[in-house]
């Protein structure tokens, strides 16, 4: 695996911290996060442009 730094909050290392099981790293718990967000998004991009494009109209 390739290392790279992020910065993030103290909240946020926190965070992670209590989320992350012991045995996992925090590479494992963003990537649950991230797959959790994209299987649970509330709109398609299809409907998020053609609500957007309503939007703009008023």
């Amino acid at each position: 695996m390739i290392e790279r730094k992020i910065e993030i909050s103290l909240r946020t290392y926190e965070n992670l911290c209590e989320m992350t099981p012991k045995d996992n790293s925090f590479d494992y718990t963003i990537n649950f996060l991230i797959n959790y967000y994209l299987d649970n998004e509330e709109f398609s991009d299809e409907d998020a442009e053609y609500y957007n494009r309503q939007i703009k109209k008023f």
